[in-house]
């Protein structure tokens, strides 16, 4: 009992945490203006937090709501050539 309230309480949150950090550097680096120079500040780049840019102010579950963007993705009416060209 002890072993999975500390699962429960320290290592899955922990887990979840480098999750969210993994996601917010794989946003921080499809976003930056060397990868993509199309894009305008503030936008969102190849992945967006559930469809919408990157809201810094609440990291925490990003890894379960990291999208890729709509206008680069087909099964949304988005062109893959985005990828090569740029999101905007």
């Amino acid at each position: 009992l002890g072993a999975r309230f500390t699962i429960r309480d320290q290592t899955a949150p922990e887990l979840q945490s480098r999750l969210d950090a993994l996601a917010l550097d794989l946003v921080d680096r499809a976003a930056d203006a060397a990868v993509d120079p199309t894009l305008p500040a503030g936008s969102a780049g190849l992945f967006t937090d559930d469809g919408d840019p990157l809201r810094p102010a609440h990291p925490t579950g990003l890894a379960g709501r990291l999208v890729v963007n709509p206008l680069a993705d087909p099964a949304t009416g988005g062109a893959l050539w985005r990828l090569r060209d740029g999101m905007a």
